[in-house]
């Protein structure tokens, strides 16, 4: 909801800039207002096809960094 929020007045700031400009400001005005609303119908439509994965938390790193630190130093020997 925090977004959406945002994105109202996000699109509140693009119309009042398009009002204020000297040059054909009814004809920017029309055409921010469809391209707002073009936006809009189009994050609607949008569905993640990626699911997140379950990562799992290691509550101790430090074995996973000495199999780390042990790895590059064998690719650090190969390189050389």
């Amino acid at each position: 909801s925090d977004i959406k929020v945002l994105e109202d007045q996000f699109d509140e700031i693009i119309v009042d800039i398009a009002t204020k400009r000297k040059q054909y400001p009814r004809k920017i005005l029309d055409c921010v207002i469809k391209t707002i609303k073009a936006k809009q119908e189009i994050l609607k439509q949008y569905h993640p096809i990626v699911y997140p994965l379950d990562l799992k938390y290691d509550p101790d790193p430090a074995s996973h960094m000495e199999n780390l630190k042990f790895r590059g130093e064998i690719i650090a020997k190969e390189i050389s």
